[in-house]
């Protein structure tokens, strides 16, 4: 069982449900990484980090009755010999898009934020052929359906390698689906991702403006948004026919009751 930590109570829950059935259960995950003593109480084994490394040894333990309370990867792995993930047991209809992740890892040291945590600053990319493998195992899951599929590319910032990211993005032109990603706002001042990511078929970015208070913005060492005007980079986003997906923090230190009140104002003027 994968965990988030927003999500931590309900996976206890399956896990001990699983336990008092006679099962084992392994735990993983950004929330299990930090937290694996307090997680250990709820389940059999906990895989700190990344499990690719070390799942293989965990089904081996557990088929040969040996299964260890925790396990913890030494290193990163090498996402260009990742298989392409078995969506056969899923519905073709109840869910609103596929998610496909091509690179891991963020170079962007945010205060709030776990992923350089966890998956680390480096830029680590499946190979092309990988990524355009997993997309057409989707698109033949899904034939028979009229519309295009959408799928949501899970990179914490699909521009963090533009050589790659203008790589993918001519690749996905031949597709033939509907896409959204997420990236950082320095996407605003790239003119020839923009046009290659519209071509291909992106209808929405994400972007973590997290804050309109530079005070807030410095606390959180969110220093890239601090160089930008919000306002003339959701416009050049917005002028590729790409939906600006917008995320924002509030609560943070520096903000007063007045700050939610100025929050909406921002959002309506930047449409």
């Amino acid at each position: 069982i994968s965990v988030r930590t927003m999500f931590a109570k309900r996976a206890y829950a399956i896990s001990e449900t699983y336990r008092s059935i006679g099962a084992k259960t392994v735990l993983g995950g950004i929330h299990v990484s930090m937290c694996p003593e307090e997680t250990l109480d709820y389940c059999d084994c906990v895989a700190i980090g990344e499990a690719e490394n070390v799942w293989q040894r965990i089904l081996n333990d557990a088929e040969n009755g040996r299964l260890q309370k925790m396990y913890k990867s030494e290193s990163h792995c090498d996402m260009k010999d990742s298989p392409v993930p078995s969506r056969v047991p899923l519905s073709k209809s109840r869910y609103l898009s596929d998610i496909v992740q091509t690179t891991k890892g963020c170079p962007f040291h945010c205060e709030f934020c776990s992923v350089y945590a966890f998956d680390g600053q480096k830029i680590r990319n499946k190979s092309l052929n990988l990524v355009l493998k997993e997309i057409k195992d989707i698109n033949s899951r899904t034939a028979k359906y009229k519309s295009k599929n959408t799928i949501f590319f899970a990179d914490d910032n699909i521009i963090a390698n533009k050589k790659f990211a203008r790589e993918l993005f001519l690749a996905l032109k031949s597709q033939n689906i509907n896409w959204m990603c997420q990236a950082s706002i320095n996407i605003s001042e790239e003119e020839e991702l923009l046009q290659l990511m519209s071509e291909a078929g992106c209808g929405a970015v994400f972007i973590g403006f997290e804050s309109i208070s530079k005070q807030n913005l410095e606390k959180m060492h969110k220093g890239i948004n601090q160089r930008y005007n919000y306002i003339e980079a959701i416009k050049k986003i917005q002028s590729h026919g790409i939906l600006v997906h917008s995320s924002f923090i509030v609560g943070y230190d520096f903000d007063t009751p007045q700050s939610f009140d100025e929050l909406i104002h921002f959002i309506d003027e930047a449409n």
